[in-house]
């Protein structure tokens, strides 16, 4: 598989802090990584069977990706390289496959 990266913005009750990750999507979770060599990192691992509120929609012909996990809301936004896009559609694969 292809490198995808991007820029997730990270919700919680107290805090809106963007990011700039490596995405890895497996079978059973997925992995951010910090992109900025520690400057603002985040490295965490998410079950896909905890994901909650998963959503994708076009916003301005740009693609979003968007979902809750432990009451944090996860946002990815396209921004022209189509690599959140194509997370979207193999993300959207792979819930699917875990509610059938």
């Amino acid at each position: 598989m292809f490198d995808i990266y991007g820029l997730v913005e990270v919700e919680s009750c107290e805090n809106l802090t963007f990011y700039f990750v490596s995405i890895d999507l497996n079978d059973s979770c997925i992995k951010l990584s910090d992109r900025t060599n520690g400057k603002k990192p985040l490295n965490i691992s998410i079950p896909l069977s905890d994901i909650e509120n998963f959503h994708t929609k076009t916003i301005y012909d740009t693609d979003q990706i968007s979902f809750t996990y432990q009451d944090n809301h996860y946002k990815f936004v396209e921004y022209g390289n189509q690599t959140i896009s194509i997370f979207g559609k193999i993300l959207e694969e792979r819930l699917t496959v875990l509610t059938h």
